[in-house]
């Protein structure tokens, strides 16, 4: 399992299988979780899900998939789940052709519900913006190339307005991306803060206090 999400009752969770390209679902009953099988979710074949994000209002569950780097629309407008949305994001924000096939990192929605981020690593290193439409689905906005190998993001509120932060993981690196300047279509840096850390290890999380 690659991630773990509850609903927004507490009753149920939702697990990526990244290796079964699938996601589970699991009941919370009497303090202990029970695989739900007959509502497990298929993923496309070779796709590897890893992370969630959800769309309350429309019914919309947004899954990012590190293997084939699609970023997938879920619907539970109808009985069963199914695909209504498939982005390849290998080559957005890319001029011209890649040579090597990048992985997908993490995703999160903005606290508006406006924008979702994700991640891209190994090659075209940095953070991928889609517009959350009117009804939900995706719409590509914008790029940003980041340091080496971005692994999770966390969204923070300074006083500044709203920051976007994540995590270099092969640079050792943290680096505060400031939304505010990039939504607006205005050129901004990242700041960057070196980890010094022992050899082999890398940051993989970041957390505000």
């Amino acid at each position: 399992m690659k991630d773990f999400f509850p609903d927004t009752g507490g009753a149920y969770f939702l697990a990526t299988d990244f290796g079964a390209d699938r996601i589970r679902v699991l009941k919370l009953v009497s303090g202990k979780l029970e695989h739900c099988s007959n509502f497990d979710m298929n993923a496309p074949a070779g796709s590897g899900p890893r992370h969630l994000s959800f769309n309350i209002k429309e019914r919309l569950m947004y899954c990012l998939c590190e293997l084939s780097n699609e970023l997938l629309v879920y619907s539970f407008k109808e009985s069963v789940p199914e695909i209504v949305q498939r982005i390849d994001t290998s080559g957005l924000g890319i001029d011209g052709t890649f040579t090597e096939r990048p992985a997908a990192g993490d995703l999160k929605m903005h606290p508006d519900g406006k924008l979702l981020y994700a991640t891209r690593r190994l090659m075209n290193d940095g953070i991928l913006v889609f517009k959350i439409k009117g009804n939900g689905l995706l719409e590509f906005s914008s790029f940003k190339a980041s340091e080496k190998h971005p692994r999770m993001i966390h969204i923070v509120d300074s006083p500044e307005g709203a920051d976007i932060m994540f995590v270099a993981c092969k640079d050792g690196g943290i680096q505060v991306f400031p939304l505010h300047g990039f939504q607006a279509g205005e050129e901004t840096d990242m700041q960057t803060a070196k980890l010094t850390l022992p050899d082999g290890d890398f940051p993989v999380w970041v957390q505000s206090c």
